[in-house]
């Protein structure tokens, strides 16, 4: 069973495996006795794309979530108390945690298997229904609904919809930019930073990757994939 370390460090490891918008890992962790205080990295804003802050707001949601689940798993109980410093915007969550007995629930034990790619999804292995049914199970918030496009209509909707958008996006040239900022192509800076996008989860095949790896890759590549 994987606690990620002992004491309240352990929490923390299990919170940097959060769900992050290009890998930014936008969050600082103050690491004290019996709390860990969570804040905003501002200066990993992913850019124009997110005027708005969502996508900083949304992995440091899914780090919260992590440290509450790992709590139990590492002995502790947590309480999560919501921007508790209204005078510093940038202090998202305490979370306070007190010893407790150690129970691991399922969601805790999948944070380490998560992985993200961007391969073509294996259609020999169609979803069942039964499946979609249990992934939706899992919602816990009353006004929270999980919707599954399973129609050709509503895929080929969905698919145009997210074609065109993706279109407007790398149009842009500050928001293209500011896209391609977040990838990294030198091995010695990837194993230095362990952050942003790279090239083998980006679900092109095994020969671009390769290329990839030895020639330079232009914006305009990073742009159309390829």
């Amino acid at each position: 069973m994987a606690t990620f370390g002992p004491g309240y460090h352990g929490p923390v490891r299990a919170a940097v495996l959060s769900a992050n918008a290009h890998n930014a890992q936008p969050w600082h962790f103050r690491v004290a006795q019996n709390r860990v205080d969570l804040f905003a990295d501002t200066s990993r804003s992913i850019g124009t794309m997110d005027s708005l802050g969502r996508e900083m707001d949304v992995p440091l949601g899914c780090a919260i979530e992590n440290l509450a689940l790992a709590g139990p798993a590492n002995g502790k109980a947590p309480t999560v108390s919501l921007l508790p410093d209204p005078a510093d915007r940038s202090h998202i969550a305490g979370v306070h945690l007190v010893a407790t007995e150690q129970t691991v629930s399922g969601l805790f034990a999948a944070i380490a298997n998560r992985h993200t790619n961007r391969s073509a999804c294996d259609t020999a292995r169609p979803v069942t229904h039964r499946q979609f049914d249990a992934l939706a199970g899992l919602m816990d918030l009353p006004d929270v609904e999980l919707v599954w496009f399973t129609k050709a209509r509503e895929k080929a909707t969905f698919g145009d919809l997210t074609t065109r958008a993706t279109k407007a996006i790398t149009a842009d040239p500050r928001q293209a930019a500011d896209d391609f900022a977040w990838y990294r192509t030198d091995w010695a800076q990837i194993q230095a930073k362990k952050d942003r996008v790279t090239i083998d989860p980006s679900g092109g095949s095994l020969l671009l990757r390769d290329l990839a790896k030895v020639l330079p890759v232009s914006r305009e590549q990073n742009n159309t994939g390829g």
